[in-house]
């Protein structure tokens, strides 16, 4: 799931379909949230593709951004750039093999926090 202000994207795979998004839109309904499915593809998971910047834009990597986000994206341009993780205070925590995606981020005005992840 990938949540830009109100609005919740879940991503229609193998792993979650279209019943699974329905009860999320059913119990969400009630807090004001709108549920958005997203067909993804070439990835487990939206996130894996996509992930929102505190701002709300999209970062993601070209080739496996869902048809959905290509308009208005900030291409990150290692594949594991997409794969961030939003902190307090504009920080944004993204893996050491994606240099280019840091100065990216740090362009944009948020503090990118490196951390190698290759034992993962």
């Amino acid at each position: 799931m990938l949540k830009i202000r109100d609005t919740v994207h879940v991503g229609i795979s193998g792993r979650t379909n279209e019943e699974g998004a329905r009860q999320l839109r059913k119990l969400l309904a009630p807090l004001g949230a709108t549920v958005v499915e997203v067909p993804v593809q070439g990835v487990l998971h939206l996130k894996s593709a996509v992930t929102a910047l505190p701002d709300g834009s999209i970062l993601g990597y070209p080739p496996l951004v869902p048809e959905l986000f290509r308009r208005e994206f900030v291409a990150a341009p290692e594949e594991s750039g997409a794969h961030v993780v939003l902190l307090r205070g504009g920080k944004v925590m993204l893996a050491a093999d994606c240099p280019r995606t840091a100065e990216l981020v740090a362009a944009r005005g948020y503090e990118p926090v490196v951390v190698d992840i290759s034992e993962f």
